[in-house]
């Protein structure tokens, strides 16, 4: 133990065993979140181009738009994610690249009764990708590496910093310049 544990009070055991345990519940967040992107619900669509007549200062005028028709659901999975592609107001699907970070394609238009959604820009392939509901686990697992980050306080530690934090955060930065996980 060095002189700094000696004042905080704090045995280096429990230092190591706070930071293995919240690196525990950090990577079992992230492993959550990479599942949740993995088994995602998709549905496979029908490319189908379709004129509708519109009337523009009382000239008719004909647009042309591509709409997607999900085909027949061939099981429960499936018949679940159209019902969430329709009633559950989605505003972003993704196409067979699946870059949840940046790359979704917004709807314009979705018509249940005529069963079928127009997109912003046309997908690759013949397969949508609904957005995976990860955002409380992210949510979980910036609280938890920002209070730690942060320092909290204790009373038990006079105000100085904790010294769990300054242990994860020796790690964190270690483990972020090898290239590591975060």
């Amino acid at each position: 133990m060095n002189l700094y544990h000696l004042n905080t009070g704090v045995d280096s055991k429990v230092l190591l065993n706070a930071d293995y345990d919240i690196r525990r519940y950090t990577d079992f967040i992230s492993n959550a979140i990479k599942f949740l992107e993995k088994e995602t619900l998709f549905i496979k669509v029908k490319k189908h181009i379709a004129e509708t007549e519109t009337i523009v200062n009382g000239e008719k005028k004909i647009t042309k738009e591509t709409r997607y028709i999900p085909e027949l659901p061939k099981n429960k999975r499936e018949e679940k994610a159209i019902e969430i592609l329709f009633n559950e107001n989605t505003r972003n699907i993704f196409d067979q690249n699946k870059d949840f970070k940046s790359g979704s394609i917004r709807i314009i238009d979705q018509n249940e009764d005529e069963n079928y959604i127009v997109l912003a820009d046309d997908i690759e392939g013949d397969t949508i990708f609904l957005n995976p509901d990860t955002y409380q686990l992210r949510q979980q697992k910036q609280l938890a590496v920002r209070d730690v980050l942060k320092g909290i306080s204790n009373s038990r530690y006079g105000g100085v910093l904790n010294p769990v934090y300054l242990l994860f955060q020796m790690r964190h930065a270690n483990t972020s310049k090898s290239g590591g996980h975060r």
